[in-house]
């Protein structure tokens, strides 16, 4: 399976987050919960990122999606920032991390 694609799903399904995605040119599709919307933008874009929201828009996240790569390199990057002002240390990566080593590095 394609990367981005195990990543929307757990993201979705397992920490029951929304995803919104965005282009270089700026959003694309805000806080969506569906998982056909999410990849069929991803897919309309070579290059986008995933910013990751639980309740309350509360942020828990970002990917970056390249799919001009091979499948299992296609989320080239992930991380928390911390200095957003939305952020708190509570809001740790360790959910994007598990899934990075599981599927990813295994």
């Amino acid at each position: 399976m394609k990367a981005y694609l195990s990543l929307i799903k757990h993201a979705l399904n397992d920490q029951q987050f929304t995803i919104s995605v965005y282009s270089e040119e700026g959003l694309e599709l805000d806080g969506s919960s569906s998982y056909k919307e999410v990849k069929d933008m991803v897919e309309n874009l070579d290059i986008s990122s995933l910013r990751f929201y639980g309740d309350d828009r509360v942020y828990k996240g970002f990917a970056q999606v390249n799919l001009c790569v091979d499948d299992e390199e296609t989320v080239s990057d992930h991380s928390v920032n911390y200095t957003r002002p939305d952020c708190a240390p509570e809001n740790n990566d360790k959910w994007i991390e598990d899934w990075f080593n599981a599927v990813v590095m295994a």
